[in-house]
């Protein structure tokens, strides 16, 4: 991509009537694959693409989950 993109405005009836000039882009050329692609699935953005890792598996958890609410449902109703 270049940093000069030139623009080219046509007449709808007349085609052959135009206006030609060239636009400075330096705001797009600067930016970062990541910044104009955004998506979550782009193997080259970690600011889209970061995902949080759990230390503890999920399987540890849930049942840690699981004797905490044994034990409150057994102290409270039994």
């Amino acid at each position: 991509m270049s940093r000069y993109l030139p623009i080219r405005v046509y007449d709808y009836y007349a085609p052959e009537r135009f206006n030609e000039t060239i636009h400075d882009s330096i705001q797009t050329y600067l930016l970062n694959i990541c910044e104009v692609c955004g998506s979550s699935q782009c193997p080259y953005c970690p600011i889209y693409n970061l995902a949080i890792t759990v230390p503890v598996p999920i399987t540890i958890l849930t049942v840690a989950a699981v004797v905490l609410l044994l034990r409150h449902w057994r102290s409270t109703y039994l």
